[in-house]
Formats: C-alpha cells, structure tokens, sequence
C-alpha cells in the first residue's frame, strides 16, 4: 500500500496533480480542496494517498491532509459510491462540513454535491453515521498549536526509541499535512507516517 508519497510537484490541476519522486512521475488524482493547499510547481510535497487496484488499471488518489483521506476511504466503503463521488464530495464539502452533515442527517446538503442524489444521500448517512458518532468529532477537538503540543509529540516520538533531531522534523512536517484542527494523538500518528 502506498500511504504517502513525497516529491517535487510538476504540474497540479484541480483535480490531478504530478509529484517526481527519484525521478518517477506518479500522476495521483485530487480533489479540489487539496489542489488550493498545494504549493506552486518545483517545490517538494506530500500527498496522503490511497491506491485503487482495478483489473485494467492501478489509481492514486491523494490528500493534503489525512483527515480528507479518511472521509474519501469512509465513503468509498459505502455501497454504491465511488472514487469519483467521493472526490466530487471532498471537492464541494470540507471533511468537517461533511462529517457534520452525516451526523445531523442532513440530506439537503449532501444532495448539493454534483453526483449524490437523495438515495445517495440516504445511504451515505445511514452507513456512516454510527461510525462517525462513536469517534471524536471535530467539535470536540481542540485546535492545538505551540511548543507546548509540538514537545509533548516529540517527547512521545522519542520515548519510543525515535532519534530527537528525527523526531522534530518528523512532527513538523505531520503539523503542515494536518491543517489547524488536529488532536496530539493525529500529530503523533501522523508523524509516525513520515518517520517509517
């Protein structure tokens, strides 16, 4: 499984983006809210990905943070809804925006995605709902900036046998690929990402 890619970005369109890693191109579709995140061409990202093994063919999706990436793999798991459908959703909604509008039922925003018709839209909220309201939902995170978190996610890295320097540069990169709202465990889950 390709979970992160990192390289220099190419060329990036709304919905497609070209990232040269040792010198090969991986052309990795994107939703729009990624493509508004990526830096201008020539400079070095990273993308949270996710491969879709078809019989004719082998798809990159990727994310800016890892949080559009979870929404994409939670919608993609519903019957009925594809990588397109997904993309499109993520393109129109934010990951918070979307997760909300699952958890209050709410139909009539989900319907304004181009592709998600009411059944859709029914379908996505009855498969996923359980699954968000059992997790920690974006109002219950609180947006953790500062020495204080970025430390305690360093101190964590390093008491599982990280090397500090590593450690640092590893949780900076996981603060840029998060956004601002993010909880310590996502940081420290996020860095482990870019250390392995």
């Amino acid at each position: 499984m390709i979970d992160t890619i990192s390289g220099k970005l190419i060329k990036k369109l709304p919905t497609y983006a070209l990232i040269d890693v040792g010198g090969v191109g991986y052309g990795i579709h994107i939703p729009i809210s990624t493509y508004h995140q990526l830096s201008e061409p020539n400079e070095t990202v990273t993308l949270f990905t996710h491969l879709v093994v078809r019989e004719d063919s082998l798809l990159l999706y990727g994310f800016f943070t890892a949080d559009e990436k979870r929404i994409f793999l939670a919608l993609i798991s519903v019957s009925g809804i594809g990588a397109r459908t997904a993309l499109a959703v993520l393109s129109t909604l934010s990951a918070e925006e979307f997760e909300q509008s699952v958890i209050r039922d709410d139909v009539k925003r989900l319907t304004g995605v181009a592709g998600v018709g009411k059944k859709s839209a029914q379908r996505i909220i009855l498969e996923l709902k359980e699954k968000f309201s059992t997790q920690t939902t974006f109002s219950e995170i609180v947006p953790l900036h500062g020495e204080e978190v970025k430390e305690d996610a360093i101190m964590a890295l390093v008491s599982l046998g990280y090397k500090r320097t590593a450690a640092q540069v590893a949780v900076q990169k996981a603060e840029g690929a998060l956004g601002s709202i993010y909880g310590i465990e996502d940081l420290i889950k996020t860095a482990l990402r870019f250390l392995s």
